[in-house]
């Protein structure tokens, strides 16, 4: 079996027209950026992601301490309108 002989300059006809180097080495450029970028974004999205869950946390604790605080605030106006009504109380002796 004979093999081709292949050189630097050698063109391989498909369907279409050839392709040339400074084409082919070019896209190969504009796909590494690509990945590049995707990498990029892939953190950026895993970070987000880390702070939403963060985010979600840190609400609950604030909604859980909103709800003790009203609880409170509820507590100290029961016990302001039972001192009134000692004052009543004690103003009407």
């Amino acid at each position: 079996m004979a093999w081709p002989i292949v050189a630097p300059d050698t063109e391989i006809f498909c369907e279409g027209e050839p392709i040339r180097r400074e084409d082919e080495e070019r896209l190969v450029a504009e796909l590494s950026d690509l990945k590049t970028e995707k990498a990029k974004l892939s953190k950026r999205s895993e970070s987000l992601a880390a702070r939403e869950k963060d985010l979600a946390v840190r609400e609950a604790e604030l909604h859980k301490n909103l709800e003790g605080i009203a609880d409170k605030e509820e507590l100290v106006a029961k016990k302001l309108k039972e001192l009134e009504k000692i004052k009543e109380n004690l103003m009407g002796m």
